[in-house]
């Protein structure tokens, strides 16, 4: 049996208070990068990777997938799992 590493990416968004971990830690703009260095320099290829949910679901009965479908096609392409 061979034995994997598994990391995930801190997620929690509270948007009634403003506060969004992802976006306080610059991972919108360097999501790509961060999974990159995860795999490259830490070796883990299975990541817990959470929906930011606010931002996909933009209004009651509306979701916008794009920044998520680009988030796990890079996944896909780069031999991550999420």
């Amino acid at each position: 049996m061979e034995f994997h590493w598994m990391t995930g990416f801190e997620c929690s968004s509270f948007p009634q208070i403003g506060m969004d971990e992802l976006e306080l830690t610059q991972h919108y703009d360097y999501w790509a990068s961060d999974l990159v260095r995860v795999r490259d320099e830490l070796g883990i290829n299975f990541i817990r990777y959470g929906i930011p949910w606010d931002r996909v679901n933009i209004r009651p009965h509306e979701c916008d997938w794009r920044w998520t479908d680009q988030v796990m096609i890079f996944c896909g392409l780069s031999a991550s799992s999420p």
